[in-house]
């Protein structure tokens, strides 16, 4: 089952920028190798563990109500890196 694939590949994708291997992140937040391949795979999380990821990773993760249609904005600099999501209309 794929519920987020594109939060999966952005994971990914940060992991990858900061140097870090699916097995390094894993040791880093106490989880197995296949916890972090299976996320990065789109496939069921639990939200806490969503947040750990992203606060390993220097990321945070804002939700926006569907309802509202500003543009969507993706910033990356030394300090943070903001990923927002859209439920679907």
């Amino acid at each position: 089952m794929t519920c987020f694939p594109y939060l999966g590949s952005e994971i990914s994708r940060l992991r990858e920028a900061r140097g870090l291997t699916p097995k390094n992140l894993a040791q880093l937040l106490g989880v197995r190798e296949v916890t972090i391949l299976n996320i990065e795979a789109g496939k069921f999380f639990k939200a806490d563990l969503l947040e750990q990821i992203l606060a390993s990773l220097g990321c945070r993760l804002t939700i926006i109500p569907a309802n509202d249609d500003r543009p969507l904005e993706c910033a990356e600099n030394a300090a943070s890196y903001s990923y927002n999501v859209r439920e679907a209309k």
